[in-house]
C-alpha cells in the first residue's frame, strides 16, 4: 500500500472509532471497532424478526376480522331463511287453506307447497260444496286413434306384462302441463302428490276452452263425500303407488280357487245318491279307462266355440282371454267340468261341450231329461241323457248352464239343446248354448250307477237343485277372473246424473256398469289395469271400454292403449284379425253402436280436484 492509501484507510478507521466511542454509553469501555459492526448486524436481525412478527400478528387480526364478518353474514342469512320459512308457513298451501283464510272467488290463485320456495298457480273452485277444491290434473285425449303416443301421459305401453317394470304418472311425482292450458293438453301439478286430501272431484269439460269457463260448460260434475282418500295415503299418488298399483300381472287369478271350491261342493252330491259307482279319474289325462265298465275309453271332453275347440285334461285349468272364459275340471269322482263364460265382447255366438266314448253298446235304452231349478236369483237349466242296459252300468251325462241376470249381469242363451248324438261305434253327444250367451256358467257332470239301476226325473231334479244351491254360495264367481278387486267409491252429482252417465256409456257396456261411482285399478282379462273408471263401476272383463288411463299391450288403431283407453270402440277384425261381434245371429262390426263413446266424450277433458 502506498503512503496516500494508508492515510485514507487510517482516516476511515479513526472515524468509525470516534463514532463508536461517541455513541457508546459512558460506563461502557471502548472495544474493538470490529465487534461494534457485529452488534449492528445483530440489531438488524432483531428488527427483521420484529417486522415478521408484526406481519404475522396483522394477518391473524385480519383473519379474525374475516371470520367475524362471515359469522355476521351467516347469522343474517339464517335470519333471512327463518323469515322465509315463516313466510312459507303463513302462506296457504291449498285452495282449502285459501278458503279458510278468507278467499271467496274461484279462479287461478297462488299457493305455497311444503318444501317449496316458489309459489305455484293453481285453479280453485270456491263454490262447490262450500269450496276449497284444488285442481291437480287433467286427462286430455288429443288423438284417440294414436295409441300410447308421446302425448298420452296417463297411459303406458307394455308389450309384455312379465317384463314391465315402469311406474305410471298416476304413481310418481312428475309434473307437466300448464294450468291455463289444462283443457288443451294433459296437466299435472305438484299438489297431486304433495298435499293431503280427503276427497276428489271430477269434471267432464269440452276441450279447448279457457279454464275460467270450465265449470259452466262442464257436462258432468261429481265428487266423493266419504273422505276415502284418508284411508289410502291422502292423495292419488299414494293410493296408486302403495295400495292399488298399476302393474300388469300374469299367472294366478282368484278364479281357480273359487272354481275348485265350487267343484268340491258339487262332488259332495255323490254321497246323497244310492247305487253310485266310482270310476278312476287320473290327473292330467283326457279320458277314463275302467275295465269294470268296458274295454276302451270313455269321457273325452272337448269345449267348443265358433272360433275353435279345446281338449280338456282332468285337473288342468284352461282359459281363453280372447273369448273371455276359463274352465276347470277336478281329477275326482264324479267328473265335473265347469266353464265360466264371459264373452262380454260378444265374439262367439255359441259354446258347446262334446263328450265321446269308445264304447259299443248295442240297443241301449236312451232316456232324456230336461228341467229348470232355481235358488234366489240363480237359475239352472239342465239336459241329461241316460244310457241304460240290464247287463251294464248306467251312464248319465248331465249338461247344464247357470245364469243370474241381477248379480252376474247374465245374458242367458236363447237356445240350449243337443246338436249331435252318435251311438254306433262311438257314443258321442254335443250340447250347445247359443244366441251370444254372456256371463253364464256352463257345465257337465258324468254320473254312473251300478248295473241295471237307472236315474229317475225326480232324482235328477234333486241333483239340479243341489247344484244350483252350491253355485249360489259363490255370487262373485263371475268376478273371480280378476287378478285383484278394484276400489269402488260412491259419488254425489253436482251436475248431471246417473242417467246421463248411462246415456253416454257404450251400448254393449251398460249391462256391466253401475253409474254413480268411481272405480280405481280395474284389471281386464289379459291382466292389464286401468286407472280410473269415471262416474261408473265396471264388472266387465273389458273395463277399458268404460275406464281410462293405465297400461295396455294393444296399440292398434282401435286398441286400448291410451289416456281414454278403448273409448273409440273396437273395429272389425281387431285383435289379431279374430274380432267378431253379433246382435242376435247377425254379425256386425264390433264398433258399430257397441263399444265406442259418443264424440262429445272423445272431445272432452277430465279435470281432477282434491279437497
Amino acid at each position: 500500500m502506498n503512503q496516500q492509501g494508508e492515510s485514507v484507510y487510517e482516516a476511515g478507521y479513526l472515524d468509525i472509532y470516534e463514532t463508536t466511542i461517541r455513541n457508546s454509553p459512558a460506563d461502557v469501555k471502548s472495544s474493538d471497532p470490529k465487534s461494534s459492526v457485529l452488534k449492528r448486524n445483530k440489531s438488524k436481525s432483531r428488527l427483521k424478526k420484529i417486522l415478521w412478527l408484526t406481519c404475522l400478528l396483522a394477518t391473524l387480526v385480519f383473519a379474525v376480522c374475516v371470520i367475524a364478518l362471515l359469522a355476521v353474514l351467516l347469522d343474517r342469512q339464517t335470519s333471512i331463511s327463518s323469515m322465509l320459512r315463516a313466510n312459507e308457513i303463513s302462506r296457504p298451501a291449498s285452495c282449502l287453506e285459501l278458503k279458510q283464510s278468507g278467499v271467496r272467488s274461484s279462479g287461478i290463485h297462488q299457493i305455497q307447497l311444503p318444501d317449496e320456495h316458489v309459489p305455484i298457480e293453481v285453479f280453485c273452485d270456491m263454490e262447490t260444496d262450500e269450496g276449497g277444491w284444488s285442481l291437480v290434473a287433467s286427462i286430455h285425449e288429443s288423438d284417440i286413434s294414436a295409441k300410447c303416443s308421446f302425448d298420452d301421459r296417463w297411459s303406458n305401453y307394455a308389450p309384455n306384462a312379465d317384463t314391465y317394470k315402469g311406474r305410471t304418472n298416476w304413481e310418481n311425482s312428475m309434473i307437466f302441463g300448464e294450468v291455463r292450458k289444462c283443457l288443451y293438453d294433459d296437466y299435472k301439478n305438484a299438489v297431486f302428490h304433495k298435499i293431503s286430501a280427503s276427497d276428489v272431484m271430477l269434471w267432464h269439460v269440452p276441450s279447448f276452452l279457457p279454464i275460467s269457463k270450465a265449470k259452466n260448460e262442464a257436462t258432468l260434475r261429481y265428487r266423493t263425500a266419504n273422505k276415502f282418500l284418508g284411508r289410502y295415503g291422502a292423495n292419488l299418488r299414494n293410493l296408486f303407488r302403495d295400495h292399488f298399483p298399476l302393474k300388469p300381472v300374469t299367472g294366478f287369478r282368484k278364479g281357480a280357487t273359487g272354481m275348485k271350491s265350487l267343484i268340491s261342493s258339487i262332488i259332495e252330491m255323490k254321497y246323497q245318491n244310492k247305487g253310485w259307482y266310482s270310476y278312476p279319474v287320473i290327473h292330467g289325462t283326457d279320458r277314463i279307462r275302467d275295465e269294470k265298465l268296458f274295454p276302451g275309453y270313455i269321457n273325452r271332453v272337448t269345449f267348443r266355440s265358433d272360433e275353435g275347440t279345446r281338449s280338456i285334461r282332468y285337473g288342468i285349468e284352461h282359459r281363453d282371454d280372447h273369448l273371455q272364459f276359463y274352465g276347470f275340471s277336478e281329477a275326482a269322482t264324479p267328473f265335473v267340468y265347469l266353464n265360466v263364460i264371459g264373452n262380454d265382447l260378444q265374439r262367439s255366438k255359441y259354446f258347446q261341450i262334446q263328450v265321446r266314448s269308445d264304447r259299443t253298446n248295442p240297443n241301449p235304452a236312451i232316456t232324456k231329461f230336461e228341467n229348470i231349478s232355481s235358488s234366489g236369483n240363480f237359475n239352472l237349466h239342465y239336459h241329461a241323457i241316460q244310457f241304460a242296459n240290464k247287463s251294464m252300468r248306467t251312464e248319465c251325462r248331465f249338461h247344464f248352464y247357470v245364469s243370474n241376470e241381477k248379480d252376474w249381469r247374465s245374458t242367458p242363451p236363447t237356445l240350449f239343446h243337443q246338436t249331435d248324438e252318435t251311438i254306433t261305434s262311438r257314443r258321442q253327444t254335443i250340447y250347445s248354448i247359443e244366441g251370444v250367451p254372456r256371463r253364464v256358467l256352463f257345465g257337465y257332470v258324468l254320473l254312473f250307477r251300478n248295473t241295471g239301476e237307472k236315474y229317475t226325473s225326480v232324482e235328477l231334479d234333486e241333483i239340479a237343485a243341489f247344484f244350483v244351491k252350491a253355485v249360489a254360495k259363490f255370487p262373485r264367481l263371475m268376478n273371480e277372473w280378476r287378478y285383484a278387486d278394484p276400489l269402488v267409491v260412491p259419488v254425489t252429482f253436482d251436475k248431471g246424473s246417473e242417467e246421463s252417465v248411462l246415456e253416454s256409456a257404450p251400448e254393449n257396456m251398460t249391462k256391466y256398469i253401475d253409474a254413480g261411482n268411481l272405480q280405481f285399478t280395474s284389471y281386464n282379462n289379459y291382466g292389464f289395469p286401468n286407472a280410473i273408471c269415471p262416474g261408473v263401476s265396471v264388472s266387465s272383463m273389458s273395463p277399458e271400454y268404460a275406464c281410462m288411463g293405465g297400461i295396455s299391450n294393444d296399440i292398434s288403431e282401435n286398441g286400448t292403449c291410451g289416456d281414454f283407453a278403448g273409448w273409440n270402440g273396437r273395429s272389425q277384425g281387431a285383435e289379431y284379425g279374430r274380432g267378431r261381434c253379433y246382435r242376435g245371429w247377425t254379425e256386425i262390426p264390433c264398433d258399430s253402436n257397441g263399444f265406442s263413446h259418443p264424440s262429445s266424450d272423445l272431445s272432452s277433458t277430465i279435470l281432477i280436484f282434491y279437497r
